[in-house]
């Protein structure tokens, strides 16, 4: 049995703003928590081909998502159809997520 079938998914919401934190949530995983509330403004993934299904993505609507592992090209694929932008350490570097309660900031510091 893959691991990722157990997985950590952390929803934090400050204010007015919600965080989906997906660990290693892969295909399975994401069927089991498709009826939870996962709406969220930021969703933050792994990055693998198995962690987001265009049908997840649409139903927690991010408004950015920040990728902490190497980037699929499906998953990356995945965001450009739905036009939302996308952050990953390959092309951005640290990122850091900022919020005040009302509005996101993200912050990038790449190193050359």
């Amino acid at each position: 049995e893959d691991v990722k079938d157990n997985s950590i998914i952390t929803k934090l919401t400050y204010k007015l703003n919600d965080f989906l934190f997906m660990s290693n949530c892969g295909f399975q995983c994401l069927e089991r928590i498709k009826d939870e509330n996962v709406n969220a403004d930021v969703l933050v993934i792994d990055g693998s081909c198995d962690s987001t299904t265009l049908t997840f993505i649409q139903k927690v609507s991010p408004k950015v998502v920040v990728a902490t592992e190497e980037l699929c090209p499906e998953t990356k694929d995945r965001f450009e159809f739905l036009d939302i932008p996308l952050y990953y350490k390959e092309k951005h570097g640290d990122i850091r997520i900022i919020s005040n309660g009302e509005n996101i900031e993200l912050n990038f510091l790449k190193v050359e």
